[in-house]
């Protein structure tokens, strides 16, 4: 991936048996996807919610 480049994931989130995952149309993500979004949102998503991620990479600055 470059820098300014940007990709998109459209899915929902799948509960079932006590595990979860995030589902595009494409692709199954583990449970690592829906417990970030958790995370950084500050909640507990909920079977069937949808959500878009964006994820931009960014030129590296010294901190």
């Amino acid at each position: 991936m470059n820098i300014g480049e940007k990709k998109e994931y459209v899915g929902y989130v799948d509960k079932y048996d006590g595990a979860c995952q995030f589902e595009t149309d494409k692709t199954v993500y583990s449970k690592n996807v829906v417990l970030a979004i958790d995370e950084l949102l500050r909640t507990e998503t909920k079977d069937c919610e949808k959500y878009k991620i964006t994820i931009e990479k960014l030129e590296a600055e010294m901190i």
